[in-house]
């Protein structure tokens, strides 16, 4: 897989994360199993969205 096949796949599937931290809300369970919250999803999120931006931006190896 190229840098870009990478880079787009990780904006896919931020996107599919994004639609399915949709469905909760407040401090919700996300997992009770692993008492992941919907804030603690928005926390991984944000930080994905960041990494994803650099890897855009980056210049090609």
């Amino acid at each position: 897989m190229t840098e870009d096949d990478a880079t787009y796949r990780l904006g896919e599937a931020l996107n599919h994360l994004h639609a399915f931290a949709a469905r909760f809300s407040g401090e919700e369970y996300v997992d009770e199993a692993s008492a992941l919250t919907t804030d603690d999803l928005g926390h991984i999120l944000d930080l994905l969205e960041k990494t994803h931006a650099i890897a855009k931006t980056a210049p090609k190896l």
